[in-house]
């Protein structure tokens, strides 16, 4: 540990001075570097030991790996392959930064990135610039544990906001979803739209059930009780693990649409702990909502999982309980429900102040009546 003068005495052949500061990490390296200033030198040293005695040194040679190749081994300790693949997206959308070593990395570098996400050439999704700062606030957390970086210098940027509820844009009408379930049972030529009965039982599931598209893909002959009338949520396609441990629930189900199912797989030849929807794809059912949209036959903007959004809204309007719509749809709370689809609680806190108010107005006699019932609503 110790600054030394370059050189010692006088000056180099540039006419300048320099000045070496060393120390010893905990394995005995040695690490220099070399500066214009005495002070600078002595503060990068003081530095380097304080970091030493805290146990946050981190080896400069290691802050020296790029952006790209921590994110990549974020991207690579995936243990599903949806998780694989935002983080791919992720590792794709950093641009220039991701040349940046991550020990050069700054606050103010990150701030920009998420801006060019939300307003640049193409701009994203606010849910989803939100959800890939939070993956690069992980992977750089990650780098943290590995003592590749001191601190995260993501750490105190505020995190872009989110849009947690839905709109009533966009959202089908029970007579819209009606017609979208009997055209792809039955198909339409003038439409283009094949007969595809399992692409049918999947959207009454999602309608019905307020089952995601995983989990309706991953749903088994042995997942369904005719006699209990319900259905099972216990595993997505091909036998990966729920999102989230309250996403396994068991929900009531019209027996007309457990029987259709049962009676399905069973012409299919599936066995009783198959996937009922073996052979359709999420590529072909992404697909089949878009040319759903181009025929008119469901709102702009309408996809697989807004069937989701149209069973949780209509039992919401219909009175159901917040608490019961929760357990429905696997969310881990009630309020997590509130937040998502608060419109229409919107609507119906309209629909409490026109009951309170003709209650009043006519135990008061303010309709000139004086008396009488309330008005049907």
């Amino acid at each position: 540990m110790s600054i030394q003068r370059r050189p010692k005495t006088g000056k180099d052949k540039n006419g300048r001075v320099r000045w070496v500061a060393r120390y010893r990490d905990t394995a005995g390296r040695e690490h220099a570097k070399t500066f214009d200033t005495k002070t600078d030198a002595k503060a990068w040293e003081t530095e380097q030991l304080r970091a030493l005695r805290t146990g946050t040194w981190v080896d400069p040679k290691d802050q020296q790996i790029t952006l790209r190749a921590v994110v990549q081994e974020f991207a690579d300790s995936s243990t599903r392959p949806g998780t694989e693949k935002v983080r791919i997206n992720l590792l794709k959308s950093l641009g220039p930064m991701g040349e940046v070593p991550i020990g050069e990395l700054r606050p103010a570098m990150i701030s920009a990135w998420v801006a060019d996400l939300q307003r640049g050439p193409r701009p994203l999704a606010a849910n989803t610039v939100a959800n890939r700062f939070s993956m690069l606030r992980t992977a750089l957390n990650r780098a943290v544990d590995q003592q590749l970086i001191p601190r995260n210098p993501a750490a105190r940027i505020k995190a872009p906001s989110q849009v947690t509820h839905v709109s009533a844009d966009g959202l089908p009408t029970p007579g819209q979803v009606a017609r979208l379930i009997r055209v792809w049972r039955d198909g339409d030529d003038e439409m283009g739209v094949p007969a595809r009965e399992d692409m049918a039982l999947a959207m009454s599931v999602a309608a019905q059930c307020g089952h995601r598209l995983g989990e309706v893909l991953g749903l088994r002959p042995c997942d369904l009780s005719v006699v209990a009338q319900t259905v099972r949520v216990a595993q997505q396609r091909g036998g990966r693990p729920l999102k989230t441990e309250s996403s396994r629930r068991v929900v009531s189900a019209d027996p007309g649409l457990i029987s259709d199912l049962l009676a399905y797989a069973e012409r299919c030849g599936v066995g009783d702990r198959s996937e009922v929807f073996g052979e359709l794809s999420s590529a072909f059912v992404g697909d089949a909502m878009r040319r759903s949209r181009k025929v008119g036959l469901v709102p702009v903007g309408c996809t697989f999982h807004t069937l989701r959004h149209f069973h949780a809204t209509q039992l919401l309007s219909a009175g159901v309980p917040v608490k019961a719509v929760a357990a429905r749809l696997g969310h881990a709370n009630a309020a997590m429900t509130l937040r998502v689809y608060a419109h229409v609680l919107e609507v119906d806190d309209v629909r409490a102040a026109s009951v309170v108010g003709d209650l009043l107005r006519a135990e008061c006699g303010m309709d000139g009546r004086g008396g009488g019932g309330l008005r049907a609503v």
